[in-house]
């Protein structure tokens, strides 16, 4: 029997609304997007342009209140586009965070106590 999504994941997805910017390995700009859930692992970025299953991005977002920026790398673990049943977009992992970064996730999750999926 497969595992799901949700039994696969190491850490509770929340879910919430947040306005992030990223910018791939060779995108000069950052591209806004909103993203739909977090988890201290990672983060789903709804998007009709995803980044392909295995680039490293830099994220970048302020808590809803504005109180704190993270900053951070981030690998595309997986892309969908558009077309299918379900969002398009990519889900992310989150790599090497400093202390500052997973500070601020941890507050954005403690923000959001509902877990999804």
């Amino acid at each position: 029997m497969a595992e799901s999504d949700s039994e696969k994941r190491r850490f509770p997805r929340r879910p919430l609304t947040l306005l992030i910017q990223y910018r791939g390995e060779s995108l000069e700009a950052l591209i806004a997007e909103y993203a739909e859930d977090v988890s201290l692992g990672g983060m789903f970025i709804r998007t009709d342009e995803p980044v392909p299953q295995g680039s490293i991005i830099f994220v970048q977002f302020t808590l809803p209140d504005g109180s704190s920026l993270f900053e951070g790398l981030a690998k595309v673990a997986w892309a969908r586009e558009p077309g299918n049943n379900a969002p398009a977009g990519m889900g992310i992992e989150f790599l090497n965070l400093d202390q500052e970064s997973r500070a601020v996730l941890k507050s954005l999750v403690e923000m959001h106590q509902e877990p999804v999926g």
